[in-house]
């Protein structure tokens, strides 16, 4: 189990890294177009650019934020109940995400193929659109995969206690 929990470590550095970057892409593509702007240029498809690499850096920070505990949880909520009760908890509320994550990968798979058939591309710079959505959903294969691994490690946790 060790194993798996240090590739799926280093897994999501990788994704948190990519998603690093496609900020620091979009940062670079709005200052440049506002630069551009002030000397009455146009920098066409800065929008465009600007949400694709949004939406990787949404996706693909999931990974590493789920594995660090970086996101709001209900910890608050259910610190007082018995060990037992919280692990029920935390088990139940992984497996509905580990759920959707699923879902939102199968669907967006599903989309990415329609797109790639009908020849899908963005309006302005004609950049196809279904290697973002497949990025995206392979982002969420990866994180209902580090959620099954929590959820196996919560059981061995109580298996050891």
């Amino acid at each position: 189990m060790d194993n798996f929990k240090k590739i799926f470590d280093k897994i999501s550095l990788y994704c948190l890294w990519f998603a690093i970057s496609a900020v620091i892409g979009m940062m670079a593509v709005t200052c440049f177009d506002i630069i551009c702007r002030s000397f009455s240029i146009a920098f066409l498809g800065a929008s465009e650019i600007a949400g694709l690499l949004g939406g990787i850096a949404g996706s693909f920070a999931l990974t590493y934020t789920f594995i660090k505990k970086g996101h709001i949880a209900m910890d608050v909520l259910i610190r007082n109940f018995p060990r037992t009760i919280q692990n029920k908890i935390q088990i139940s509320n992984n497996l509905f995400l580990m759920i959707l994550c699923g879902v939102i990968a199968f669907e967006s798979i599903r989309h990415g193929m329609e797109l790639k058939s009908i020849g899908e591309v963005s309006f302005t710079l004609q950049i196809p659109l279904f290697p973002f959505v497949f990025g995206i959903s392979a982002n969420f294969i990866i994180l209902a995969i580090v959620i099954l691994m929590d959820i196996c490690l919560i059981f061995n946790r109580d298996a050891v206690k």
